[in-house]
C-alpha cells in the first residue's frame, strides 16, 4: 500500500490509535471541518499531564486534536503533541508523526523527517514502521536509499558514537537540514547509555532553547549529570549556572566548586572565572 493514499492510511492510523487508547470503535476518516468543544474536567487533567511532560498524555492529546474528539480538530496541534511524545521515545507517537510528515498534515511534507521517525519507531519495535520502510514512496524507489540512512541505522542500532554524531549534524545542520527535535532525541539515546558528552549537549540545547523549547531547570539537571561524570566543559558550565542562578539557586560557593573541578583538569576559562570571583570578595 502506498503510504500517501490519504483515506486508507488515515483509517489505518486512526484504527491503531483507537485500539491503543482503549476506544471501542473507529469514528471516521480525517475530519474535514474544524470542531471545537469545551474541555471537561477529566480532559483538563489530561492537558495538565501533557503540559507537565507525560508522554502518554501528550500522545492522547495528539489523538484528540487529530480527530477533533474532546478537543479542537487541528492537524497542527496534533503534530505538536505527537512530536513532544516522540522525542520522549513514545513508539506510536513516532509512527504517527512520521505519517503526518509523509502526508503534510500539520506541517510541510517531509520524507526525510518521516524516514527518521519511522526508523526511530522501528527501533522501538513497531512492525508497522518496519513495513512502511520497506514500501516504495512516490519519487523514490525506496526510502532507505537516502544517504544518511547508514549512520542512522547505526544510531538506532545502539551506537552512542553514531547517536551523538548524527545528533550534532542535526543540531548544527551539517550537510543535512537542521532539526533540534531530532538532535535532542538522538542525544537522549546516547545519554541513556550514560554518555556524558550527550548529557552536556542536551543541557546546552535546553539552556539556549536551541531548536527546542527553552527549559533552564532541565538544562541544569542534565549539565550536573555530565559534570558529576567528570566532563570539564559541563563542570565549567555548571559553575556558570550557579554563579548566575540560572536553572538553579544562585550559589557562589557551588560556582567556585565546579569552576575549581574544571580548572583542576586544565580548563583555562574556569581558572579565569575563579580569579574573577576572588577579586569580587
Amino acid at each position: 500500500m502506498c503510504p500517501v493514499i490519504i483515506s486508507q492510511l488515515k483509517i489505518r492510523v486512526l484504527t491503531a490509535l483507537f485500539v491503543f487508547c482503549g476506544y471501542l470503535a473507529l469514528a471516521a476518516c480525517h475530519p474535514q471541518t474544524v470542531q471545537t468543544s469545551h474541555i471537561a474536567p477529566k480532559d483538563e487533567q489530561l492537558l495538565a499531564d501533557a503540559q507537565a511532560g507525560d508522554a502518554v498524555a501528550q500522545f492522547i492529546m495528539g489523538v484528540n486534536h487529530f480527530i477533533g474528539d474532546r478537543a479542537e480538530q487541528s492537524d497542527a496541534m496534533a503534530f505538536d503533541w505527537y512530536r513532544k511524545a516522540a522525542i520522549q521515545g513514545h513508539e506510536q507517537a513516532q509512527l504517527n508523526l512520521a505519517t503526518m510528515y509523509l502526508n503534510g498534515w500539520g506541517n510541510i511534507r517531509d520524507e526525510k523527517s518521516a524516514l527518521f521517525w519511522l526508523m526511530a519507531s522501528k527501533a522501538l519495535g513497531s512492525r508497522e514502521a518496519d513495513e512502511k520502510l520497506g514500501e516504495a514512496w512516490p519519487g523514490h524507489q525506496k526510502p532507505l536509499a537516502y544517504p544518511e540512512v547508514g549512520m542512522l541505522k547505526r544510531a538506532f542500532g545502539g551506537s552512542a558514537d553514531a547517536q551523538r554524531y548524527m545528533a550534532t549534524r542535526y543540531r548544527h545542520g551539517v550537510y543535512i537540514a537542521s532539526d533540534g527535535y531530532k538532535a535532542l532525541y538522538l542525544y537522549s539515546l546516547a545519554a541513556d547509555q550514560n554518555d556524558a558528552q550527550a548529557k552536556h549537549d542536551i543541557g546546552m540545547m535546553l539552556r539556549a532553547g536551541e531548536g527546542v523549547p527553552r527549559d533552564v531547570a532541565a538544562a541544569a539537571k542534565w549539565t550536573e549529570q555530565a559534570a558529576r561524570q567528570g566532563l570539564m566543559a559541563a563542570q565549567h558550565e555548571l559553575g556558570h549556572l550557579y554563579r548566575l542562578g540560572t536553572g538553579v539557586p544562585l550559589d557562589i560557593d557551588l560556582a567556585r566548586h565546579w569552576y575549581g573541578k574544571a580548572a583542576a583538569q586544565g580548563y583555562s576559562a574556569s581558572k579565569f572565572f575563579l580569579q574573577m570571583l576572588d577579586q569580587t570578595i
